[in-house]
């Protein structure tokens, strides 16, 4: 295989869901997974959660890999550094955040992907509209599911 048939070749997408806590909410979150995987039937789909809820999500037939971490994974350096090596071995493509929440878009930052989306206001809080490299704008009203899906 020369060069210029290297310019024909696509990178596999390799996507990072980061929804770390709450049952409820990653079980709403799972529409997400399932929209990826129907337009990407061989893209590589991981989520990163807090160990509790990864059970469920190990479950799902549309997630390749679930990534723990404990609840308080950022205030310890040692779980940090670990993170920071597992998920930059990943090479992800796209990092979607749904939580937008600092906890969770930092754990994107850290993925070292430069496409990173998260919900603008009112849902994006803390620091996350500035961590996440698009913030995107749902209606008010809208269902959390479709908010969810607006990041795709």
């Amino acid at each position: 295989m020369n060069r210029d048939d290297l310019t024909h070749v696509q990178e596999t997408p390799r996507f990072l869901i980061t929804r770390l806590s709450a049952l409820g909410d990653c079980l709403v979150t799972l529409p997400v997974a399932c929209a990826l995987r129907d337009h990407f039937p061989h893209a590589r789909i991981v989520w990163l959660c807090q160990h509790e809820n990864a059970p469920l999500l190990r479950a799902h037939d549309d997630i390749d890999e679930v990534i723990t971490v404990s609840r308080r994974w950022f205030r310890n350096p040692k779980e940090t550094f670990n993170l920071i090596n597992r998920l930059r071995r990943e090479r992800f493509t796209t990092v979607f955040d749904p939580q937008s929440l600092t906890k969770s878009s930092v754990a994107g930052l850290l993925t070292g992907c430069c496409k990173r989306f998260g919900l603008g206001a009112p849902w994006g809080r803390e620091l996350a509209p500035w961590l996440n490299t698009k913030n995107i704008t749902v209606d008010r009203d809208s269902h959390v599911v479709d908010r969810f899906l607006a990041l795709l």
